[in-house]
């Protein structure tokens, strides 16, 4: 007998309006959703709780109406786990301090706008979820390693840039002075073809540091998604929301940045191996 058809709504708790217009589309619609306010919660993590929903679901819908860090990495942890993601958009509420336009990433993957439950409700029952993005399974072996750069060349983004050329790998870069958006396709590529990915994570002083880091969710989530090995570097405590704590790499030297570095090169190594050993596991002889 074919399993029935579930998935999992992912959203910010901030404006209220958009969980409880959620909230209610979700108990009249006729497909089986489930949202992180059903989670049992006590003693996790959200995060945990919500990556573990995102599994277990058939398709993931999540709410792009305010951009949120957790919300922005679970749409590309879904994506990079093969499901199929719907995005929304309340109309009614105004933009936060990102805009969709000015980060990218979304407008090119698309989203339904919605102003009341009714509507959300008949989008989620009517819209197809199956046929999930494709992803590349093509290593670039020449050049395994994928970093997000910042707009300013910080000695803390040198010393990053200085250790993974030190660990002896070539890496590509998505570099904001060269190419001012980042569109959804080209991360997903870009992360499919690298054994490894770094994100540093700026702080809030840093010019530009809301849009980076709102980027930096979506590739990581990508990664994780893939089972690529991830660094995700942040100077001190800030920003990552603390649900987010244990996926982060803090530092709080310079001299942390060259361990951090060395464990992830260590990862990349063995996703090296790991590939070796899949392409040459067929019974194909040298001859």
């Amino acid at each position: 007998m074919e399993s029935k058809e579930s998935g999992f709504y992912a959203y910010a708790s901030s404006p209220a309006e958009i969980g409880q217009t959620i909230e209610q589309a979700v108990i009249i619609s006729s497909v089986e959703v489930d949202t992180w306010k059903a989670l049992d919660i006590p003693g996790h993590f959200i995060s945990e709780k919500v990556l573990e929903g995102i599994d277990s679901c058939s398709f993931l819908v999540a709410d792009i109406s305010v951009l949120n860090f957790n919300v922005t990495y679970e749409i590309g942890y879904a994506i990079g786990s093969g499901k199929r993601v719907l995005l929304t958009k309340n109309k009614s509420i105004k933009d936060g301090i990102l805009t969709i336009r000015e980060v990218g990433i979304f407008d090119t993957l698309g989203y339904k706008e919605y102003q009341n439950s009714s509507e959300l409700s008949g989008f989620i029952s009517s819209a197809n979820k199956s046929n999930p993005l494709n992803i590349p399974n093509k290593i670039n072996i020449k050049s395994p390693v994928y970093l997000l750069e910042g707009m300013h060349k910080t000695d803390w983004a040198s010393r990053i840039v200085s250790r993974i050329k030190k660990a002896r790998y070539l890496f590509r870069t998505f570099d904001p002075n060269e190419q001012p958006r980042l569109s959804a396709n080209d991360a997903i590529n870009q992360v499919s073809q690298s054994h490894g990915i770094v994100v540093p994570l700026l702080s809030s002083n840093a010019v530009g540091s809301e849009v980076h880091n709102m980027r930096g969710a979506f590739i990581a989530g990508l990664a994780d998604g893939m089972g690529k090995a991830l660094c995700i570097l942040q100077h001190e405590d800030d920003p990552v929301p603390l649900d987010y704590r244990d996926f982060v790499c803090m530092s709080y030297h310079p001299d942390d940045i060259n361990d951090h570095i060395g464990d992830f090169a260590g990862k990349v190594a063995e996703a090296f191996q790991q590939d070796t050993n899949i392409t040459t596991t067929s019974e194909d002889t040298f001859l």
